[in-house]
């Protein structure tokens, strides 16, 4: 089913799987990847249960699969990742809790991506206490993002905000595999 399949490797940095579609039902995929620093999976369909928990140095995740589900504690603990691209239908409680850099957000679904709850983001600069982060979405939906339950409540935060994806670097960026540098 697809658990633990690389977790614990330690000497594994950069993973790009790009017509991978599906670990299965089950977690810990990448747990404790801790050499880990970028993932590429656009083809991926979502995240299983602490998928990326521990990868201490992940910085981006790029996860495609259109209509994907994220898990719960999926990106758990993840204390470099600053960019999180993705086509996920539903974030889930504690998806990226204690990922303490993380903000930037880019979710290319179209439709609005369900936030079942706003603990997803606890520990991150889009929280609550948070410094502030960017979500960029399709510009046709970020009215809709800005009144769809729990992303109002984020947003509604201070040094929140919400951009278009339409004209910004990530517009193609990640999504073609084109890899950005990250900054400080």
């Amino acid at each position: 089913n697809g658990s633990y399949v690389f977790a614990n490797c330690q000497d594994l940095i950069n993973v790009k799987l790009p017509i991978f579609t599906n670990f299965g039902s089950g977690g810990y995929q990448f747990s404790g990847c801790t050499g880990l620093t970028s993932i590429h999976l656009p083809s991926c369909k979502g995240m299983g249960q602490y998928m990326f928990n521990g990868c201490t140095n992940l910085e981006v995740v790029v996860l495609g699969g259109l209509g994907g589900n994220g898990n719960d504690n999926s990106l758990r603990g993840c204390t470099k990742l600053k960019v999180f691209d993705s086509a996920m239908a539903r974030f889930y409680t504690n998806d990226c809790y204690g990922c303490t850099v993380l903000d930037t957000i880019i979710i290319r679904y179209t439709s609005v991506s369900t936030l079942s709850n706003i603990n997803a983001f606890t520990g991150t600069p889009f929280a609550s206490t948070g410094a502030g982060g960017t979500l960029y979405v399709p510009q046709s939906l970020i009215s809709s993002y800005q009144s769809a339950t729990n992303w109002s409540t984020i947003l509604g935060y201070e040094n929140n905000q919400i951009l278009p994806i339409e004209g910004s670097i990530y517009e193609t960026q990640y999504a073609d595999g084109t890899q950005i540098p990250i900054t400080a």
